[in-house]
């Protein structure tokens, strides 16, 4: 009986035991399951904290942050037209930029890289599409810039351009602790804003400007108007104002450099230029100013970085933003001239508006009468219209499109566009007698002249017309030459809402700028086209004021 009694005591004692240890196991592996992701979280966010000093270059010591520009303004403002300025005057400046676009298709990238030519150092335009710079695409841009500042030994400053559908607060707040941001520039379309301001988000872009470029002075007309504009500005913003035409301006006063000139070409002793081509007279140096970017213009600047997410988008006045829409249109094969041109007048931009609204669209066109140029479209503003020159096609030619608003028909907008594509057809009758009829009153007008080629015949292509100023020893004279007085008709034709466009175009062994001109339909459009460019290059003439006096002076 004994030994039963101490056979069961040492079958419970072994029992408790493994009990016991299973328990202590169990305790253990549940510790562990609580304990290891924190673990692992800490140790992710430890990676990522060492991942962005490095790209700070923060090993220990202290290093000045990459100096950083935010551009924004609403939409067809001239922001990138700004960005192009800069990377084409930037001298010895090596400029990284970062862009947000609102398509799918990548338009002002592709025109930036154009003038950029900082390839060889291994700093790229980078393009971020869909979407304003917030909430998903914000990371993306955090992401961007990580890049760029891994390579921070061969980059100068950090340029930013934000979509015209944004809100530049919640960005600069985002990359406040990566980049020392300098300034916050808001461009502005002095011929658009007044109706703009009706808009929480412009007036949103213009709060938080620490510098307002004041753009298209130009096309204003008269001082007053552009004082009654800078009046409006100044009652949401105690920014400076800088009036500009096609973001002209010494970019000193956007990036905190140091200048040294280089020789003749600057136009005072601390450097500042024209950048009428003088660009390169002049050596940039980054400054060390802590900030000239001022927070205080803006309260609650920060407080964009800890918002949830319906915060978020209720900030960026949800009911106004949801009603804009974008349309990507793109097409492998060139366009007709006059089907483009019905197409721009009758289905993009109707006289009779109503709920068809475009406040942007914007382009690379490859016209089939001169398939060798690529021209570059942009609507903007109080739908001004403006068609220029960008050269040759370095790859495969393509018309592509991007058009923002509210109001549009997709599925109508897409098919009136493919209806574009250029195709073999034949001119009516009545087609070739407007055609010889508008070269007839062009070659009466003592303004102008028919380009014509070597045999004597009227320069024209699938049913186009190519003209142009003639260039009399006055002109000469007085430093006007055709060339520029036909870049000029352009950019005023196309702003008049002629419901014609004209077209920049060069002949193969000329370097100037020639017009080129859709052949009417009838000898009634012929007529209103002749006089229509009649009125425009009188408005040119008129403006150069250019003596008669045999002298030329």
């Amino acid at each position: 009986g004994r030994s039963r009694t101490r056979t069961r005591t040492r079958t419970r004692t072994r029992t408790r035991t493994r009990t016991r240890k299973w328990l202590a196991n169990l305790i253990l592996s549940i510790s562990l399951a609580a304990f290891l992701p924190h673990y692992f979280a800490a140790a992710m966010e430890n990676m990522c904290l060492n991942y962005e000093n490095r790209c700070l270059g923060i090993t220990g010591g202290h290093r000045e942050k990459l100096p950083m520009l935010l551009v924004t303004g609403f939409l067809g403002s001239g922001k990138t037209t700004l960005l192009r300025h800069l990377l084409t005057n930037k001298s010895n400046l090596r400029i990284a930029v970062l862009v947000n676009e609102i398509g799918s298709i990548d338009i002002d990238g592709e025109l930036l890289r154009s003038c950029d030519n900082n390839a060889g150092l291994g700093i790229c335009t980078q393009e971020l599409t869909n979407g304003c710079v917030c909430c998903n695409v914000r990371d993306d841009l955090r992401r961007e810039v990580l890049k760029v500042l891994e390579r921070r030994e061969t980059v100068d400053y950090l340029v930013i351009e934000t979509s015209g559908a944004a809100d530049p607060r919640p960005v600069a707040a985002s990359l406040n602790k990566l980049c020392r941001l300098d300034l916050v520039v808001t461009v502005v379309d002095a011929t658009a804003i007044s109706s703009q301001l009706e808009t929480k988000l412009a007036r949103q872009q213009i709060s938080a400007a620490d510098f307002i470029l004041l753009n298209k002075v130009d096309l204003l007309g008269s001082e007053q108007a552009v004082s009654e504009v800078e009046r409006e500005i100044s009652k949401l913003s105690s920014a400076k104002i800088v009036k500009t035409e096609y973001g002209r301006v010494p970019i000193e006063l956007l990036m905190d450099l140091h200048v040294e000139t280089m020789g003749r070409g600057g136009d005072t002793d601390t450097g500042f230029m024209s950048h009428d081509g003088t660009g390169s007279q002049v050596l940039y140096s980054v400054g060390g100013h802590a900030h000239f970017h001022n927070k205080k213009l803006h309260a609650g600047f920060e407080d964009h970085t800890a918002h949830h997410e319906g915060q978020h988008h209720g900030g960026h006045d949800e009911q106004e933003r949801s009603s804009i829409r974008t349309l990507a249109l793109s097409l492998t094969g060139p366009v007709s001239l006059r089907k483009f041109q019905r197409f721009l007048y009758g289905d993009l931009l109707p006289e009779e508006l109503g709920s068809n609204l475009v406040m942007r669209a914007k382009g690379l066109i490859c016209f089939a009468e001169c398939r060798r140029h690529k021209l570059e479209l942009h609507v903007s503003g109080l739908q001004r219209v403006d068609v220029t020159h960008e050269g040759a096609w370095e790859s495969t030619p393509k018309t592509k499109m991007v058009i923002i608003g509210s109001g549009f028909d997709h599925a109508r907008m897409q098919a009136a566009f493919e209806a574009c594509e250029a195709r073999d057809e034949e001119q009516t009758l009545e087609e070739e007698e407007a055609l010889v009829y508008l070269k007839d009153l062009i070659d009466a007008d003592p303004m102008f002249e028919v380009i014509r080629d070597e045999d004597g015949a009227a320069r024209a292509t699938g049913g186009a017309i190519v003209v142009s100023f003639i260039e009399t020893t006055d002109m000469k004279l007085h430093g006007v030459y055709s060339d520029d007085l036909n870049k000029e008709l352009i950019s005023l034709f196309n702003s008049l809402r002629t419901n014609f466009l004209a077209v920049p175009s060069t002949r193969t062994k000329c370097k100037g700028t020639d017009i080129l001109l859709a052949s009417p339909a009838t000898k009634q459009e012929a007529k209103h086209l002749a006089e229509e460019l009649h009125k425009s290059g009188r408005r040119i003439i008129d403006a150069k004021a250019i003596s008669g006096c045999k002298c030329g002076f």
